[in-house]
């Protein structure tokens, strides 16, 4: 797995975030799996869109409303970088 060869690899991270995405997030193990993913992939490069971007699909689908609609303000007031 690119993740165990690179650990640093964001990009690999958000990779293995989306494919466990596809797996199933109504599953709870792989939307767990998701998450900790991303999470990974954006704590080694805060700014990336993509992360960010199945993150916010990840919440939203889990109906964590709330974060989506702080970040979607955060962005209308110029606050995070563009998309």
């Amino acid at each position: 797995m690119a993740v165990d060869r690179d650990p640093k690899n964001y990009s690999a991270w958000t990779e293995l975030g989306i494919s466990r995405m596809a797996s199933g997030i109504a599953i709870p193990a792989a939307a767990s799996a998701a998450r900790k993913a991303l999470e990974k992939s954006l704590d080694l490069r805060p700014e990336q869109q993509r992360a960010r971007y199945q993150m916010s699909i990840l919440q939203h689908r889990a109906g964590h409303y709330a974060p989506d609609v702080a970040k979607i303000r955060a962005r209308l007031e110029g606050n995070l970088p563009s998309i």
